[in-house]
């Protein structure tokens, strides 16, 4: 499930325009005698001004006889006008492509696969770039899997894990102190800067400590919210009137290990290998592996999930609870427990509903103290929020683990580029370091490269401005994955339920069980198209 106008915000990059388009804003340098590489973009004005200066630059600067002609393009009808071109004579050499489009425009023969470029290039580590960020741009077109060998299809320029941003003041004002430190013994305790020690949790309810270094879980998120939520908002004494915000269920669904669809492998002939199958209302319980365990004929390592597909046969196997008890494996709730969970903050008023409003102002006019989304809305939290704020991780169920997603745009060549070494250079240049060093200098994005973003004399986490604790974002490129609308070659399986979701249910005028009566079956019907021969 995703929500459109933050989705939008995330994918906000600057453009080039093709050269045979008019409008070009490259800037810097002359283009006279020089090979031309068109790249298109859009983006909101601070990340637009980056990438209109690194293009100025390199016009400048560089030594291989290359113009960059950069132009910006309406956000409304980009990737309209991008496929319009595309499909035409007029394809510019490079272009932003989302996170969610990026599997839809490979599959079309839309783009270059770029491996050969990149086995060459001194600039561009893949080994330095984040193997979750990666995955969703290196992936076989026939089966959408990624691994070594599969086609790479741009190179990410940027990278947004999301997390919680919080009003600190507002925080402070009900009497609960703020700290940030991690349990570095593993003992369950911490040791604060006034000289306490607490539990190493992210919301101590007896001390009322919050902790931005360590993940609330759900029992913690409530506890903070009864001293968060308000019946109105009072900004002047940092009194806000909801907890908590999350246009996703990530963070609650894939904690425990369930997800929203799930490939189910059969030898029907009609099916490249099997089909998809829509699990948001699967109710069996999911099951965490601690301990090396053979189950079902099937081998699992520590520190995995037992699979789907095996969850049925956990409910009737003799031995589950003996593995329960010998702590070889913990019981977690269904994805649709998750998912249920998920959707009783909005009717317990923990969190706003859709008709209470869903943009960023919420937290930046102080009316929710908890926000969750990604590290591009920095930018915006630096320009608006009046008071003191910072970033914590994402909640997560007690015996789960860390989940939830990031976004991603990424530059990809068009399949028609007639100069693809020189467009090579280009993307090198603004997905490189030193491109990724002046966008994170904005605040808008972690560093693509992992040795960069863990530089403290770089710009993200030498930052002197707000948030300070950017190690939350650090942690969670580590573990967070691409969202839903990555999962296949476009996002029409969920545009079928997610309106809805995101309105009447969210909203209280309908039941989640009234969501999926509606929708399983066609959802499902359409599902196997995807992978049907």
């Amino acid at each position: 499930m995703k929500n459109k106008r933050i989705k939008i915000v995330l994918l906000s990059a600057p453009l080039v325009l093709s050269a045979c388009s008019g409008g070009g804003a490259g800037g810097g340098g002359s283009s006279s005698g020089k090979d031309k590489v068109t790249l298109w973009a859009w983006g909101d004005e601070a990340e637009t001004e980056v990438f209109s200066s690194i293009a100025r630059e390199y016009n400048e600067t560089n030594t291989d006889n290359i113009y960059v002609n950069f132009v910006k393009k309406p956000s409304n009808s980009y990737y309209s006008s991008l496929e319009s071109n595309l499909t035409g004579r007029q394809a510019p050499d490079l272009f932003y492509v989302g996170d969610s489009m990026v599997k839809r425009y490979a599959k079309a023969g839309y783009l270059e696969d770029i491996s050969q470029y990149v086995a060459k290039s001194s600039e561009i580590d893949l080994d330095d770039m984040w193997p979750l960020l990666m995955e969703r741009f290196k992936f076989d077109p026939q089966t959408y899997l990624s691994s070594q060998d599969s086609p790479l299809w741009g190179l990410p320029k940027d990278n947004g894990p999301t997390a919680i941003f919080y009003n600190e003041d507002a925080l402070t004002a009900q009497g609960i102190k703020v700290i940030s430190v991690k349990d570095e013994n593993g003992d369950g305790l911490v040791d604060a800067p006034d000289g306490n020690q607490y539990p190493a949790v992210g919301y101590d309810k007896d001390s009322k400590v919050f902790n931005n270094k360590i993940a609330m879980t759900f029992e913690e998120l409530e506890d903070i919210s009864k001293l968060l939520n308000h019946k109105s908002t009072v900004a002047t004494i940092h009194q806000t009137q909801w907890t908590y915000y999350s246009t996703w269920w990530f963070f609650a669904g894939w904690s425990v290990g369930g997800d929203c669809i799930q490939f189910h492998q059969s030898d029907d002939p009609q099916y490249n290998g099997g089909y998809y199958e829509f699990t948001l209302n699967d109710q069996h319980p999911n099951y965490r592996v601690l301990k090396d365990v053979t189950l079902n004929s099937r081998s699992y390592k520590a520190n995995s999930f037992v699979d789907f597909y095996d969850l049925p046969y956990m409910a009737t196997y003799e031995g589950t609870q003996g593995l329960i008890d010998d702590g070889t494996l913990v019981r977690l709730p269904s994805i649709y427990d998750m998912f249920t969970y998920w959707i009783s903050l909005f009717e317990s008023g923990i969190s706003p509903k859709p008709e209470d409003g869903n943009t960023i102002s919420l937290f930046t006019n102080q009316e929710v103290a908890m926000y969750v989304t990604g590290r591009y809305n920095t930018v915006e939290f630096r320009k608006y929020c009046n008071f003191a704020w910072d970033c914590a991780p994402l909640p997560r169920y007690k015996d789960g683990v860390d989940a939830g997603h990031s976004g991603s745009m990424c530059m990809s060549m068009s399949k028609k580029c007639k100069q693809k070494e020189a467009a090579f250079k280009v993307m090198e240049f603004f997905c490189g370091k030193d491109g990724q060093d002046k966008l994170a200098e904005t605040g808008f994005n972690v560093p693509t490269q992992i040795s960069l973003a863990n530089d403290p004399t770089k710009n993200f986490l030498g930052s002197k401005k707000r948030p300070y604790n950017n190690q939350v974002f650090l942690d969670a490129a580590t573990y967070q994955k691409g969202g839903d609308w990555t999962y296949l070659a476009d996002d029409m399986w969920i545009e079928m339920w997610a309106p809805t979701l995101n309105g009447d249910v969210l909203n209280g005028d309908k039941t989640v069980q009234q969501l999926f009566n509606q929708y399983i079956e066609p959802v499902n019907e359409y599902l196997k198209g995807y992978t049907k021969k």
